[in-house]
């Protein structure tokens, strides 16, 4: 199911390995996408080759996730020498855009969750003593 939701363009300009490279780090990101969306619809991942000629490739990576909220979040085009690094950066963009857009850090227990208690504390007998501020 994994292989109909993410897709891939331009893979032409990638080596055998690179495209190693590629699907096992977008099943890797895949399900950390789907538990920050809940209900993921698609992954486009775009990729593009410069400086073909010389000894390095220059990468440019840009990565799109669909949802059904009718919501797009797309990566700023990522770029660098290492084909790895690029795509850790391109996915590390859509899942910031996703937490600020969504607040998927508000729902993990945390400091402003429902179970802190903030400054008050239960003894062993069931009291509730709130300690006093010193003004």
């Amino acid at each position: 199911m994994e292989s109909e939701i993410i897709q891939y363009v331009n893979l032409k300009e990638l080596s055998p390995i690179e495209l190693d490279i590629l699907n096992r780090l977008c099943a890797e990101y895949h399900p950390r996408l789907q538990r920050m969306t809940r209900n993921l619809t698609g992954i486009r991942v775009h990729v593009k080759c410069h400086n073909k000629q010389g000894k390095r490739k220059n990468y440019h990576v840009h990565i799109q996730v669909q949802t059904p909220m009718k919501v797009k979040f797309a990566s700023s085009r990522a770029h660098d020498w290492d084909l790895a690094r690029t795509i850790h950066k391109a996915f590390n963009d859509v899942t910031n855009q996703i937490e600020h857009a969504l607040h998927v850090v508000d729902k993990r227990k945390g400091k402003h969750s429902e179970g802190h208690q903030g400054n008050s504390r239960r003894h062993s007998y069931g009291k509730d003593v709130r300690r006093a501020k010193a003004f």
